[in-house]
C-alpha cells in the first residue's frame, strides 16, 4: 500500500506491544441491539443450492394457506450476543493475543442503546457512543460508522440520523455530515464501501460510493477494510481510499460470537487520541488477525449462521433461542418474536436448513465435498471470494 501513513500488518503471534503499540481498537461490533433486516432473503435463498427448492416450496405453501406472500421486508433478526458479551470477548482476545489494552466501539444499526447494558464499573476505559448509520444514496444504501458521539448530545444526534434514514427528504445530508465532523472527537468511516449487500451490482455500488465521496468526502475521515469481506475487495477499498486521500481503518463487522478478525493498533491511550491520529495525522495501522489470514471468508460467515442457530443458556431470557431473535409482523401489524408464533415447535423444513448450515460449517466433512457447496453458496450470497494471503 503506497499511503505512507496507513499500513497493514499481519499478526504473527508475537505480542504487539513489542512493536511499540499500547492499545488495540476494535471497531464495528454488532450486539443484540442491532436490527438486521430480512428483505433480501427471497433473492438470496433462490440462488442457494439444495435450499432453494425447499424455500420455494414452503413460501408457496404459506401463500396458499394464508392468501398472501410473506412480507420479508417487515422481518428482522438480531445477533445473539448481548453488549457485555461482545465487550468481554473483544477485550479478552486483544489482551491475551496482542498483549494490549483494548478500546471497543459497539456500533449497532441505527441504534446507540447497547452501552446502557454494559457494566462499566471497575473499568478505566470510557466506551465511545457509536452506531452504524444507514444512509440512503441514489436508490442504494451506504453504511457509515459514526464513532464517539458527544455524550451530552448523543441521543439528539442519533435521532436526527435515524430520522434521515427513514425520511431523507426532510433533512439535509451535508448539514448532518458537517455536524458530525465538527465534533473533533467523532470519527466518521464509510463501512464496507464496496459491499454489494443490496444486490444492486458491484459496478453500481462502486459508482454510488465514489459519487458520495466526491460530494461529501470532506466530512469522511476514513474508509473501512472489513473482516467479513474478501481480501480482493479490501484491496480495492485501499486504492479508493488512496484516491481520495483517506486512511483505511479496520472494521470487524462481527454479528456472532467470534471476536473481530481485523483491528487497529495504536499508541494512543484513549479513543479520542485514536481519532486524533486519524483525523489530524491520517495515521492508521491495521492488524489482520490469524483467522482472517487462514480461514475462508465464506466458512467464517457460515460459522456466524451456526452461532445464530445455537442455544445460549447463559444469555438473558429472550436471547437464548434463535426464534427469540427473529421478529416478524403478522396480519394485526404487531411485531413479535418468532418464538411467540411457532409455540415452541420448529417446522421440519427449518430444521433441515439448520442441519445443512451446521453440516457445511463442520471441519470433519470431506473437504472437497464441503467446499464445493460452500463455494456455490458464496457465489450466491457474496460473489467471488478470494482467500487472503500476505
Amino acid at each position: 500500500m503506497s499511503q505512507k501513513k496507513s499500513q497493514i500488518l499481519f499478526h504473527d503471534g508475537r505480542p504487539a506491544c513489542q512493536n511499540g503499540y499500547t492499545t488495540a481498537v476494535s471497531l464495528h461490533c454488532h450486539t443484540n441491539h442491532s436490527k438486521e433486516h430480512l428483505h433480501c432473503i427471497p433473492s438470496y435463498a433462490s440462488r442457494i443450492p439444495v435450499l432453494s427448492s425447499v424455500f420455494t416450496r414452503e413460501t408457496h405453501r404459506y401463500k396458499r394457506l394464508t392468501g398472501q406472500a410473506i412480507d420479508f421486508a417487515a422481518w428482522y433478526w438480531t445477533p445473539p450476543p448481548p453488549p457485555q458479551a461482545v465487550i468481554d470477548s473483544e477485550a479478552g482476545r486483544i489482551e491475551s493475543q496482542l498483549g494490549l489494552r483494548s478500546l471497543v466501539s459497539l456500533s449497532d444499526h441505527d441504534d446507540i442503546s447497547a452501552l446502557g447494558a454494559v457494566d462499566v464499573s471497575g473499568r478505566d476505559t470510557v466506551f465511545p457512543i457509536s452506531l452504524e448509520w444507514t444512509v440512503p444514496v441514489n436508490g442504494a444504501e451506504l453504511h457509515l460508522g459514526v464513532h464517539n458521539l458527544p455524550p451530552e448530545r448523543s441521543v439528539d444526534i442519533a435521532n436526527d440520523l435515524v430520522a434521515y434514514t427513514s425520511q431523507p427528504k426532510t433533512r439535509s445530508l451535508p448539514d448532518l455530515l458537517a455536524g458530525l465532523s465538527d465534533s473533533p472527537d467523532t470519527l466518521l468511516v464509510v463501512n464496507h464501501p464496496l459491499s454489494n449487500s443490496d444486490a444492486i451490482g458491484a459496478a453500481r455500488i462502486r459508482r454510488v460510493a465514489t459519487e458520495f465521496l466526491d460530494r461529501h468526502g470532506e466530512y469522511v475521515h476514513a474508509l473501512e477494510i472489513n473482516g467479513y469481506r474478501p481480501w480482493s475487495e479490501n484491496r480495492t477499498v485501499m486504492r479508493l481510499a488512496e484516491r481520495f486521500g483517506k486512511p483505511v481503518v479496520s472494521g470487524g463487522d462481527r454479528h456472532g460470537t467470534a471476536p473481530n478478525a481485523i483491528v487497529n493498533v495504536t499508541g494512543a491511550e484513549s479513543f479520542s487520541g485514536f481519532v486524533d491520529e486519524l483525523r489530524r495525522d491520517k495515521m492508521s495501522t491495521v492488524m489482520v488477525m490469524p483467522e482472517y489470514q487462514e480461514e475462508d471468508v465464506i466458512m467464517r460467515k457460515l460459522a456466524v449462521l451456526t452461532d445464530f442457530f445455537r442455544y445460549y443458556p447463559g444469555y438473558p431470557p429472550g436471547l437464548r433461542r434463535w426464534t427469540d431473535r427473529v421478529f416478524i409482523k403478522l396480519d394485526d401489524g404487531v411485531i413479535r418474536p418468532l418464538s411467540k408464533c411457532w409455540d415452541h415447535t420448529t417446522p421440519a423444513w427449518v430444521k433441515s436448513v439448520m442441519w445443512f448450515v451446521d453440516l457445511m460449517a463442520r471441519r470433519y466433512i470431506q473437504p472437497a465435498f464441503r467446499m464445493s457447496f460452500v463455494r456455490k453458496i458464496g457465489v450466491a450470497l457474496w460473489g467471488h471470494v478470494q482467500t487472503v494471503s500476505s
